[in-house]
């Protein structure tokens, strides 16, 4: 069964909320994730637009850094709430501990607003918490993993070793191309090409399983990536309902 294909809201960052789900629906895919708190758009007309046009909203990515004491879980509960029934996308710190009294707290903030705590998901984010610690957050409180193949390339550049480690709780797979930056945490986003389809075609067999998988590009090229990532990742490619034209993916 092929994983429900989508995009994130940083494809296109200028589109409200129905525009949003409507691209999505012309490139042939039926989900998005969304970033809160980065002036995306769609945040002006909140979560109606999708759920008016039938697209699901796989997630919505917070600020919030488990471990962090800065993030406080009274004010991460009040962020939360804003999304209550979403599933809360966020990230763990460098040197976070599963068993810290603060991120226990943390966790129960969000599984105030999102429900179970399966529908809290930590990021695999270049500068965050390692795989193993990830893997000791799930095994403690039973959150799940959102892996960011950006990530991944530093944290553990082969696929199949993150995948021992994540697969069997990674709820979504972020797709994108990139370039790194020597010495840097930081990337510049490309569009997808040849040597991109030889990584996607390993994480497609290393995660087999993962239900959702989302174009998350700033490289302006939106519906050429989605059309390669469909290719790739379902083997057999989608096509976009009739009267959908894509638009641009960059804002």
């Amino acid at each position: 069964m092929n994983p429900r294909l989508g995009i994130s809201s940083a494809c296109a960052k200028h589109l409200d909320s129905e525009e949003l789900a409507s691209l999505v629906l012309s490139l042939g895919g039926r989900t998005v994730d969304l970033r809160a708190g980065r002036g995306h758009r769609w945040e002006q007309s909140g979560l109606d637009g999708f759920r008016a046009l039938g697209v699901e909203v796989g997630h919505v990515g917070l600020s919030v850094v488990l471990g962090n004491p800065r993030h406080d879980p009274e004010k991460v509960a009040k962020e939360a709430a804003r999304y209550g029934g979403v599933p809360l996308r966020v990230f763990a710190a460098e040197h976070v501990a599963a068993d810290d009294q603060l991120v226990a707290e943390q966790v129960e903030a969000l599984t105030g607003a999102a429900g179970p705590v399966g529908d809290v998901l930590v990021d695999t984010h270049q500068g965050y918490a390692s795989l193993r610690q990830i893997e000791e957050l799930h095994d403690r409180y039973g959150v799940r993993a959102v892996v960011d193949l950006e990530g991944l390339a530093f944290l553990e550049p082969s696929v199949e070793k993150a995948a021992a480690r994540l697969a069997a709780f990674t709820q979504t797979v972020h797709v994108k191309g990139f370039a790194l930056r020597p010495g840097s945490l930081k990337t510049r986003h490309r569009p997808l090409g040849p040597a991109d389809r030889v990584v996607l075609s390993r994480a497609r067999e290393a995660f087999a399983g993962v239900p959702r998988v989302c174009l998350q590009s700033e490289a302006g090229s939106v519906a050429q990536d989605f059309a390669v990532l469909a290719e790739v990742w379902t083997q057999s490619g989608l096509t976009a309902p009739s009267g959908g034209t894509p638009s641009k993916g960059r804002g």
